[in-house]
């Protein structure tokens, strides 16, 4: 397949289950901060639900590759989307405060599909075109990221438990999505890493992109504690302005649209 061979249609149900993957995660942001305090939590507490996610996710990531390379992308995916949607109900449904944070572990830890996505594209292109279909499946990230917030600030306004239970919707229409898609003979397979080998490699690189999430995950933390004290900010807000913030930081607006969209 030659560079000029190349179309999106090839990828586009990959980006697809990307796009929702990572909307369902980009709900939860701006109304999280609001939730908590609806079981008298504070902004510690928010902070240590982000951590938890994060924690399970960094922890069980390299642990889905390599059984995707075993058992398949498709059926690893799967599981993953099951594992998302009892979270999310156990998240938006929880009596006590206690269960919010089992939640988001069991989110956390089923949700690392990204390293089984990206091989998924790699079994599916050639080497000359790798590059610009994962480059693809960046931006549906980016896209994700950019209409949860504004949909979880939306459907706020109808009760901080609606776009919970929303995103488990998505996560089960995602899942649905993902039994039509074709699984190629697996190349490539998951390649191992760690930080260490990661930060010899390019220690300037790696700095500056941990520095930068750094940055933004302490926005996505405070944000709505900040707007709602000085300013009364409500959830619906804090999802406008964090969408507004994901598309100007993923130049949501630059994407190629010389491949045959």
């Amino acid at each position: 397949m030659s560079d000029q061979d190349f179309k999106f249609s090839n990828i586009l149900p990959i980006f697809i289950t990307a796009m929702i993957d990572f909307n369902g995660f980009g709900i939860i942001i701006p109304i999280g901060p609001y939730y908590v305090e609806t079981f008298h939590g504070n902004a510690l507490d928010f902070s240590i639900l982000l951590v938890t996610y994060s924690a399970a996710q960094f922890i069980a990531s390299p642990y889905l590759g390599r059984l995707s390379d075993k058992y398949g992308r498709k059926r690893v995916i799967s599981i993953g989307l099951m594992g998302e949607i009892a979270g999310y109900i156990v998240f938006g449904l929880s009596p006590f405060l206690s269960l919010l944070y089992l939640g988001r572990l069991i989110t956390g830890a089923t949700s690392g599909n990204l390293p089984v996505l990206y091989s998924f594209v790699s079994d599916k292109t050639d080497r000359e075109n790798r590059t610009k279909a994962i480059g693809l499946i960046g931006a549906a990230i980016g896209i994700g990221f950019v209409i949860g917030p504004a949909i979880g600030g939306l459907l706020s306004l109808f009760g901080y438990r609606v776009p919970i239970l929303f995103a488990s919707v998505l996560s089960l229409t995602n899942l649905i999505l993902v039994q039509k898609l074709r699984e190629e003979k697996r190349g490539t397979k998951y390649r191992k890493s760690s930080i260490i080998k990661t930060f010899k490699g390019s220690p300037y690189l790696f700095l500056s992109i941990t520095t930068i999430a750094i940055g933004f995950v302490m926005l996505q933390t405070v944000l709505a504690f900040y707007g709602q004290a000085l300013y009364r900010w409500t959830a619906f807000i804090v999802g406008l302005l964090l969408a507004m913030v994901g598309g100007l930081s993923r130049h949501f607006f630059r994407l190629d649209w010389s491949l045959n969209l």
